[in-house]
């Protein structure tokens, strides 16, 4: 038997791939999938054999985002006789239609903005900043007067004629940790001043050597955005498209939804929530997990998914009509074998980025 499946007009990564010439699906995870699962009765013989023949659907693309419209009328009209989809409610909202065994189950995930720092040679001078350069400057300034002073109070015996410049050298080698042998010429009260030069050098030392590491182990790029989900109850986020299961779930977890104007078709509303992100109208972008890893391979030297932000598991399922629930449990017994065979993993792995 022949299976009519719901095709869209366009592509849309990762999930459906269409040849812009022929109009015809040719890649995606879900005309992957369909292909294998026309197989998967020769591996389990319990399953029934069918074949599926991809139905383009209108090409409207100021739904909303809410195909589940759409699936409806092409699945009670008989044009169709199984549509994708991620949106649960339609089960609800249309009794007449009933949901298969999930193909997929994933999560909302997030993309946030991602920076690349440069390194360089001169970093090692990174810690000296424009006031530790005036610190620096500023001691061995007043040290060298107060040298100079404490050589002419000190006995003729010890006093040596020096320029004024060799005090100050002095006293910048003893910050450099240099034992210093003028600094034992002068008389025990200056010892307090050689006391206060060499700990000064300590201290000096140690800062810089801890910003040194710092600066030399700073990770390649830097993240802007939330990166927990306490973080996310405070940001503003992008959710992709309109009409979504995500737009009315996300607003329990951020502090703002945002999403593209009425005016924004379907096909551009990603790129739309990518530049406000870029442009920061918006802290991240929300959606579900394939199109987040598929958005973050294409952009991976400017956006970044943060690990700790996870929720809302959500399964894609297909569609179909209430009366036809024989074909309905024939198609998810083979969901649930083509499930449990390495190809499916190889599939997640090549069509959405992960397993």
């Amino acid at each position: 038997r022949t299976i009519r499946v719901a095709a869209f007009k366009y592509t849309v990564d990762p999930w459906f791939e269409v040849d812009i010439t022929t109009g015809q699906p040719v890649g995606g995870f879900i005309y992957e999938f369909f292909q294998k699962l026309s197989s998967i009765c020769i591996e389990f013989d319990y399953i029934p054999c069918y074949q599926f023949e991809w139905v383009p659907i209108e090409d409207n693309r100021y739904y909303n985002g809410d195909f589940s419209v759409v699936n409806h009328k092409y699945l009670m009209n008989n044009t169709i006789d199984i549509a994708w989809s991620f949106d649960r409610k339609s089960s609800y909202v249309y009794p007449d239609l009933i949901l298969t065994q999930s193909m997929y189950n994933q999560w909302y995930l997030g993309l946030i903005r991602k920076f690349k720092q440069s390194k360089n040679a001169f970093q090692i001078f990174a810690p000296f900043t424009v006031q530790l350069w005036l610190v620096i400057i500023g001691c061995i300034f007043f040290g060298g007067i107060i040298l100079y002073l404490l050589m002419v109070l000190s006995s003729t015996k010890h006093m040596t004629y020096l320029t004024p410049l060799s005090y100050f050298y002095h006293v910048f080698a003893a910050l450099l940790g240099g034992d210093e042998y003028r600094l034992y010429q002068i008389p025990p009260i200056g010892r307090v001043f050689r006391l206060g030069i060499l700990f000064l050098a300590l201290v000096l030392t140690s800062v810089y050597t801890a910003n040194l590491v710092a600066f030399l182990t700073v990770p390649t790029y830097v993240y802007s955005g939330p990166q927990s989900m306490s973080d996310l109850t405070s940001a503003i986020a992008c959710v992709p498209y309109r009409g979504t299961p995500g737009q009315y779930l996300v607003p329990s977890y951020a502090k703002t939804v945002i999403t593209a104007p009425s005016d924004v078709d379907t096909l551009s509303q990603y790129d739309w929530s990518i530049k406000s992100l870029y442009a920061g109208d918006c802290d991240i972008i929300i959606d579900v997990e394939g199109n987040i890893i598929n958005k973050a391979l294409n952009n991976c030297d400017t956006l970044y998914i943060p690990p700790n932000i996870k929720f809302g598991a959500t399964p894609v399922f297909n569609l179909m009509r209430k009366s036809d629930s024989e074909l309905e449990r024939n198609i998810s017994l083979g969901i649930l074998a083509l499930l449990q065979v390495p190809d499916y993993l190889t599939l997640l792995s090549k069509e959405i980025g992960t397993i």
